[in-house]
């Protein structure tokens, strides 16, 4: 992968012990150095936050023709988020999706649950419903 000397091999092993395992940064970087790949709190906390961008691109053209779909067979969509209030100075991962289809269409580690951070996150989601109609 271009500016690093980690292959997508790590990036997804980084996503699955954040997303499925729901381990901490630190905890995601005891993992890595214990399975021989050298790394810091700070550098696995690059790598995810690549991870995130990688799938975010990836999943946006996907997004669209299902919302689209969704919305034809039920009239509209219709969303959740999911994420617990994060304890003090450590990151919440928040996600949002698509009720009818299971599609998530956002997923993002926020320190605070304040009004304003949760209306960045979802705003994505307005314009990508906006952009798919």
């Amino acid at each position: 992968m271009k500016h690093t000397s980690y292959g997508f091999d790590v990036l997804a092993l980084v996503g699955q012990l954040r997303f499925k395992l729901h381990m901490t940064i630190a905890e995601t970087t005891q993992e890595l150095n214990e399975r021989g790949v050298a790394t810091s709190e700070r550098n696995s906390q690059r790598l995810y936050e690549r991870y995130v961008t990688l799938l975010r691109s990836s999943v946006t053209e996907y997004a669209k023709a299902e919302l689209t779909q969704v919305s034809n067979d039920h009239g509209g969509i219709m969303i959740s988020m999911d994420g617990v209030q994060p304890e003090k100075g450590n990151e919440t991962l928040y996600v949002v999706r698509e009720v009818f289809s299971g599609t998530i269409l956002v997923a993002k580690s926020v320190k605070s649950s304040s009004a304003e951070e949760l209306k960045e996150l979802i705003q994505p989601v307005i314009d990508l419903v906006e952009r798919s109609h």
